[in-house]
């Protein structure tokens, strides 16, 4: 049994669907985890918005599909899309997905000329460091794409070891980061 305080209203069944939290009647922690674990657990899906947060479950196994060339296009052209409304609602909006993220701040970067940052937050083995390197990868392929040059691209990818590099931290768990050595 459990004391009636420490019960949390739940959403109805037809939120379920939802790809952003922030729509959510009750966001309260065990609907946020509910939900998330839902989506990844029922629906396949790794990612979910919170606002203008990314929510990443990390599946412990390569998902070579979700990271498709086709699906780098099809952020690429959305973001672009988006980009161009300046603030309007885009027409169609894909699901969530980390190349939307990078898309975001390689549009904010080349529209705006200003700087952007991406905080990748998460446990020991969260995938942080992989996360880093898909949107590396987006990055560089717009980069290629759009005019930038190859060497700018380049560039931009070797830097993923000195990012890393950042990341070397005591926790809780692990006194001795995996990246120490990179």
């Amino acid at each position: 049994s459990v004391h009636a305080e420490a019960v949390a209203p739940a959403n109805p069944a037809f939120q379920d669907d939802l790809d952003d939290v922030s729509q959510l009647s009750h966001l309260n922690e065990a609907s946020l985890l509910h939900h998330v674990a839902s989506r990844y657990l029922e629906q396949h899906q790794i990612y979910t918005r919170a606002g203008p947060v990314l929510v990443a479950m990390n599946p412990f196994k390569r998902l070579p599909e979700l990271y498709s060339d086709e699906q780098l296009a099809r952020y690429q052209t959305s973001t672009a899309a988006a980009a161009a409304e300046e603030g309007g609602a885009p027409q169609h909006v894909p699901p969530p997905h980390v190349y939307e993220v990078a898309g975001v701040v390689y549009n904010s970067l080349r529209l705006r000329g200003a700087s952007q940052s991406v905080v990748i937050n998460g446990e020991s083995g969260a995938g942080k460091t992989e996360t880093a390197k898909i949107i590396l990868r987006f990055l560089t392929q717009q980069c290629a794409s759009g005019g930038l040059g190859d060497e700018l691209a380049r560039r931009l990818h070797a830097s993923n070891p000195l990012l890393e590099a950042f990341g070397n931290c005591v926790t809780q768990r692990n006194d001795n980061s995996s990246r120490f050595g990179k």
